[in-house]
């Protein structure tokens, strides 16, 4: 007769932790998606003073909330630590290949 194993953890695999690389493309991506969106609310609030001050002035209002406030601020510094990395890199990278051996 058979007996069944009952699965460890290890039989799944481990946790996949990632790669500082990995962790940065999902950051940039996520930036990239929040601008994109950011700029598209913006066009559509501007497209709305054709429809009269009322609707315009709505959305301005909505734009008050501190919740609002708080995601710009978060978007910005995504952006700033997204962004922030390529020049690093470049920096890093240029001084490893152009390192000298003592």
């Amino acid at each position: 007769m058979a007996t069944v194993r009952k699965k460890s953890k290890s039989d799944y695999g481990g946790i996949y932790k990632g790669h500082p690389g990995q962790y940065s493309w999902i950051l940039h991506r996520i930036t990239g998606v929040a601008i994109i969106l950011f700029l598209f609310m913006h066009v559509v609030d501007t497209a709305l003073i054709g429809w009269g001050p009322e609707a315009y002035d709505r959305v301005l209002r909505a734009y008050q909330n501190p919740l609002v406030h708080l995601l710009e601020l978060g978007l910005v510094i995504a952006v700033l630590v997204s962004f922030a990395r390529y020049p690093s890199g470049e920096a890093w990278r240029w001084q490893t290949v152009h390192s000298f051996s003592v």
